[in-house]
């Protein structure tokens, strides 16, 4: 029983390596071979898609020019020859000659190709499924002006060689979440569609205080106890930003806090109408 490779998808994209570089007719001969074979190898696969050439039809007999498939969420699969001889229209994948073996790279398929009842070659053919990254989108299109929640933001896969956008994709699943939740709470500062990789950009910070605000500040004493007062904020804050506040006095065990009859305060927005004092 041959060791068949798992790609458990209706849409797979391919990319081809190492093709014939006598012709892009030669290529195009080399490819419709190339299908067969690999609608054997992967039967639960009922489109192909490559990037240049469109999706080829489930029977492989020919190349169907319809519109490119550019879903970022595909699949991809590098076929690379590592022997593809010369063919034409007529060449024909033999299917009983099929024979699959698991390397270190992937999958190396071997099989022979027929001109004529008396002439055929043996192709060597390596497989091997993508590294793919990781990007953040919109489940569905957000309006500009909206605070962004947990719910209107996907983490997706993409293809490392074709469809990641440099500086906006991520290695790891953990990267890109971790990310995707330093989104949330921020404003969109214009209209996000489900095509679009999302990245800073796209988004600003949400005032959390407002100048002029009546706001809490909260001071934290050495020996873990806390002390919490009125104190209006003089200028607009996000979370982490820092914004002055002016206070009246107060004193803690001895410490003075704030001296005189107002004080003015550098503080760390830590929610929305509060402030933490940064010493």
């Amino acid at each position: 029983m041959m060791d068949i490779p798992v790609l458990d998808a209706p849409i797979v994209r391919i990319v081809f390596e190492n093709l014939s570089n006598r012709s892009a007719m030669q290529q195009e001969f080399q490819k419709d071979v190339l299908h067969q074979a690999l609608h054997e190898v992967y039967p639960g696969v009922s489109s192909f898609v490559e990037q240049e050439s469109g999706i080829l039809n489930s029977n492989f007999s020919s190349a169907s020019k319809a519109p490119i498939v550019n879903d970022k969420r595909l699949p991809t699969l590098n076929v690379k020859c590592e022997y593809c001889g010369p063919v034409s229209d007529h060449s024909l994948f033999m299917r009983g000659s099929l024979s699959v073996q698991k390397t270190n790279k992937g999958f190396k398929l071997q099989f022979d190709v027929s001109e004529s009842e008396k002439i055929k070659s043996k192709w060597i053919v390596v497989l091997g499924e993508e590294s793919q990254k990781f990007f953040i989108s919109a489940r569905n299109h957000i309006q500009m002006g909206n605070v962004l929640k947990e719910d209107q933001l996907e983490v997706q896969s993409c293809s490392a060689k074709m469809n990641c956008e440099a500086g906006n994709s991520f290695d790891t699943l953990t990267e890109a979440k971790e990310k995707m939740r330093g989104f949330l709470g921020q404003k969109t500062n214009r209209f996000i569609s489900t095509e679009i990789i999302i990245n800073e950009k796209y988004v600003s910070s949400v005032p959390m205080v407002l100048m002029g605000q009546s706001i809490k500040l909260i001071y934290k004493i050495k020996n873990g106890l806390r002390v919490e007062t009125k104190a209006k904020s003089l200028s607009n804050g996000a979370k982490g930003e820092l914004v002055r506040v002016e206070i009246a006095p107060i004193n803690m065990n001895n410490e003075s806090f704030a001296k005189g009859s107002l004080t003015v305060l550098d503080a760390v927005v830590s929610a929305p109408g509060m402030v933490e004092y940064a010493r």
